[in-house]
């Protein structure tokens, strides 16, 4: 059981790392962007056209990428910490540490698809990780 809850943890601080990095490139801006003609169009028709999201407000392609940035980030650092603090109730219950594995591992795995699908290394490396932390602990008995 030991071995268990040293192993989830470990897979909640590099989910920590995940949310903290990812954070950190969204504030920061992360790495250059290209400055190729067409991805220069494209950003500037990101920045440009308006769409109507309803009751009047418009909202610029670039604004959706912006929340949607914030709401993984939140999602990001919720995940750990939610399940570090579910775990602490749960001590020595082996049926709840299960679900809780489970559940974690499956919104891992979401991230690290999503990741792996925008080519995000850091992050696909970094969930995989966990990911595979996830599933050894899964498989250990007691």
């Amino acid at each position: 059981m030991k071995r268990k809850t040293t192993i989830l943890k470990i897979s909640f601080v590099i989910m920590f790392l995940i949310a903290g990095l990812h954070t950190f490139f969204v504030i920061i801006g992360g790495p250059p962007l290209p400055t190729t003609p067409d991805f220069l169009k494209m950003q500037e028709l990101m920045r440009s056209i308006q769409v109507d999201s309803g009751g009047g407000i418009m909202r610029t392609t670039q604004n959706f990428m912006d929340g949607f940035n914030i709401i993984v980030s939140i999602f990001l650092i919720s995940l750990p910490l939610l399940g570090w603090t579910v775990l602490t109730e749960i001590k020595d219950n082996e049926k709840a540490i299960r679900k809780l594995t489970v559940v974690t591992l499956l919104s891992e795995l979401a991230f690290f698809l999503t990741s792996l699908t925008l080519l995000a290394i850091g992050g696909t490396v970094l969930s995989g990780i966990a990911c595979v932390l996830l599933l050894i602990s899964l498989l250990l008995k007691k």
